[in-house]
């Protein structure tokens, strides 16, 4: 896990103090535990260009977040221009006399889209903002307060102490996104139901002109397909969300299978055959339990898939 270039780093601050790596800080530990040299600190393809307490700014001189940022920037161009053609439209329907349902509901459907855009544009900013937070949380959970004991201590239950806290960041990340996926879905389908209720409503009791009322239902179906194709995006970008959350509620179950083999062996002999035998048992079930708890996820959403298909 440590990059063999930081190893005199190392040494020296085991050397520093005679209670030995004890002496690192959790930025320090971060440091020598990511693998981290002063020239990464310019590198865009490195985990600890993301966010954290010191380089916060720097992430968006990254290729990253100028992407994000351009991202972004595009997506509130897109909404702007909507914005403005959607208003010129709703005065066009007012000069040619069109009447103003029509005019209302060019300038509501300008609006859906504009939301629509900023909506996107915002989660995948959002998303790459996370993504970097998360890795920088993951390198302080390398290198926080457990950091010290485990460059000295590399046991099985150290270990996987500080997988329990990689996990814990991703879970977090993962609760973030379906919380903003399920909150942009809602809206988008509470969006298309007011828009699709107001063009029927404008259609048969407001509109008198048989065009007008064609170029407002045409308008609703338009506004109401696009809500929906948004809303569906959105839930599927919840659904693999909460996928990946029972991937990690899985690994508890995982993670006591593996404290109680480690238990059972260590009750044998040291260096009998049998114990070796035991061990090498021991590690394929783990392997094969660790399989089984990521192909059962792949295998039921596969099985949604074709049962989606099939519907």
């Amino acid at each position: 896990m440590l990059n063999e270039g930081n190893s005199e780093w190392r040494d020296n601050f085991i050397a520093a103090s005679p209670d030995g790596v004890e002496i690192l800080d959790a930025s320090s530990a971060q440091d020598i535990v990511s693998g981290w040299t002063p020239e990464d600190d310019t590198r865009s393809d490195h985990v600890y260009r993301y966010f954290s307490a010191r380089n916060q700014a720097q992430w968006m001189n990254t290729e990253d977040g100028k992407s994000a940022s351009k991202g972004y920037v595009k997506a509130m161009s897109v909404a702007a221009a909507a914005f403005i053609v959607c208003l010129c439209g709703a005065a066009l329907a007012l000069i040619f006399k069109a009447g103003w349902p029509v005019g209302l509901l060019i300038f509501g459907a300008g609006l859906l889209i504009c939301y629509a855009c900023l909506m996107i544009g915002r989660y995948r900013y959002e998303h790459a903002r996370e993504a970097a937070r998360a890795a920088s949380d993951l390198g302080h959970a390398r290198g926080g307060e457990v950091s010290s004991r485990w460059l000295r201590d590399l046991d099985l239950q150290n270990l996987i102490e500080i997988n329990r806290a990689q996990m814990k960041v991703y879970q977090e990340l993962t609760t973030r996104q379906a919380k903003i996926a399920s909150h942009s879905c809602w809206a988008a389908t509470v969006c298309g139901f007011a828009m699709l209720v107001t063009g029927a409503f404008i259609s048969l009791r407001v509109a008198t002109d048989p065009a007008a009322q064609v170029v407002v239902g045409s308008l609703t179906v338009i506004g109401t397909g696009v809500s929906a194709y948004i809303g569906k995006t959105f839930f599927a970008a919840q659904k693999l969300a909460m996928d990946q959350l029972n991937l990690y509620y899985r690994q508890p179950l995982v993670t006591s299978y593996v404290l109680q083999a480690e238990r059972l062996t260590n009750r044998l002999e040291e260096g009998s055959s049998k114990q070796h035998d035991m061990v090498e048992g021991v590690v394929k079930r783990v392997l094969a339990a660790a399989r089984n708890a990521y192909e059962g996820g792949q295998i039921k959403r596969s099985d949604d898939e074709e049962a989606s298909a099939r519907e």
